[in-house]
């Protein structure tokens, strides 16, 4: 019971952050969006963002755990975040790290 809390509250407090973040990329403030985005993983994650390029998935996904789904949906937002600064290229790279996640 303990253990479900504390996801749930996880969860909660990851899309609050992604409501955030995506208000500000679309209120064109995507560099405050990046930073809420790399204050979000360590806050929330444990985990710096940066890792997350140096690591593979079956790495990433034994040091996140129970974490990985909201990891994904912070991958996602932050996809969308790319998206709307035009790198595609980026906003996909993403979107596969968080389609591999969630598997």
């Amino acid at each position: 019971m303990q253990q479900r809390d504390y996801i749930e509250r996880m969860i909660a407090q990851v899309a609050a952050a992604i409501g955030h973040i995506l208000g500000l990329a679309k209120g064109e403030q995507p560099e405050e969006a990046e930073r809420e985005l790399a204050a979000t993983w360590l806050g929330v994650l444990g985990l710096r963002r940066s890792d997350v390029d140096r690591l593979d998935t079956p790495t990433l996904c034994a040091l996140l755990g129970d974490k990985r789904i909201a990891a994904a949906a912070l991958l996602e937002a932050e996809a969308e975040v790319r998206q709307s600064r035009g790198d595609a290229a980026g906003a996909s790279r993403l979107a596969a790290i968080a389609t591999r996640l969630r598997r």
